[in-house]
């Protein structure tokens, strides 16, 4: 367990095991492990030669184990064509299991079903009222909510075919699941619609002074954080019952996405007047950074793993930062999209 790293030790290569909070932790052990014992053999009864070489290896593994890691650096690799697919497209929904992208082309009215492996779309369902949040639900589902009659939509993942089917209210967008109490929220005009996952029967809506852009759920804190850009707020509500804990004004206006780093507690809010990401502490919704970036940011993504945040802007760019475990952004590069993407 732990990070992997490749050395070679001039006579054989090897897989070393290094502790992720300390590389340099016990490397006399992991060399006196691990080091090619041909490479004893050729020393043993040279004591100079001995000496030299472990002094070598040492110097080589300290200086190994420590050198930054080549981050790799996504770039374009190939197109999917959506045919009769024009306009606006919002949300991507993306499952794993199947390897399939549900993209909700907003202004075609369509939700498209994508296999990223044949590189072409297998299902399509039309007729919907500018769908706008998926989600992929347990048990081979997939649900799409529509702004324009405020419907959220039910249906199989593989064939899309129709299932169930409730009226979230007006202008329905961002969908998010709640696992562990099997609910379902959306957000609305006014509010945060809250839905059973099974059925999609309402349970409540919680009200808000606006439009809940994007939000996101917190299980370690129990609360869930709002983009409120119609009132410039930024909401944290009980996520047991909706109840209004603490709000927080960003420094710059138009907040529409964001991200959550529920292990460190940091928030991520995504600004438009001026471009930036605001960071905010998750406990207190202090904001303790701004940073510019991408115009018109409608996504903002935080990778766990590789400790990356993408930030999507219609300007036509990715923005990569860097996320310490103090919540401080590093911007690491641009990468060209297209204009309005």
């Amino acid at each position: 367990d732990g990070i992997r790293d490749h050395c070679v030790t001039g006579v054989q290569t090897c897989a070393l095991p290094i502790s992720p909070g300390s590389p340099r932790q016990s490397l006399a052990s992991v060399v006196a492990r691990l080091v090619s014992p041909g490479l004893r053999r050729h020393a043993a009864g040279v004591p100079k030669l001995q000496s030299r070489a472990w002094s070598l290896l040492l110097l080589w593994l300290t200086c190994a184990c420590s050198a930054p890691r080549l981050e790799r650096v996504p770039a374009e690799s190939f197109a999917i064509p959506l045919p009769g697919v024009s306009g606006r497209i919002d949300h991507l929904a993306y499952s794993a299991a199947t390897h399939t992208i549900y993209v909700a082309a907003l202004a075609a009215g369509q939700l498209l079903a994508v296999d990223v492996g044949a590189m072409r779309v297998t299902g399509v369902v039309s007729g919907l009222a500018e769908p706008q949040g998926i989600a992929v639900l347990p048990g081979d589902r997939v649900v799409v909510a529509c702004g324009g009659d405020g419907s959220v939509r039910g249906f199989t993942a593989n064939g899309l075919t129709p299932l169930a089917s409730c009226m979230a209210g007006a202008d329905a967008d961002n969908v998010r699941l709640h696992l562990a109490a099997e609910r379902l929220m959306v957000g609305v005009q006014d509010g945060v619609f809250v839905g059973q996952l099974g059925t999609l029967q309402p349970i409540a809506t919680w009200p808000l002074p606006g439009h809940a852009e994007s939000f996101q759920i917190d299980s370690v804190r129990q609360r869930v954080y709002v983009n409120v850009p119609d009132a410039a707020r930024v909401m944290a509500l009980d996520l047991a019952s909706g109840r209004t804990i603490a709000s927080a004004r960003p420094s710059a206006a138009r907040n529409y996405p964001m991200a959550l780093d529920a292990e460190n507690g940091w928030l991520l809010v995504g600004c438009r007047e001026p471009a930036g990401i605001a960071v905010f502490a998750a406990d207190s919704l202090r904001e303790r950074q701004f940073v510019p970036a991408v115009g018109d940011m409608d996504d903002l993504f935080i990778d766990e793993r590789s400790r990356m945040v993408y930030a999507i802007g219609g300007e036509g760019f990715v923005d990569r930062f860097a996320i310490g475990e103090d919540g401080t952004l590093v911007q690491r590069e641009r990468l060209a999209t297209r204009a309005g993407s």
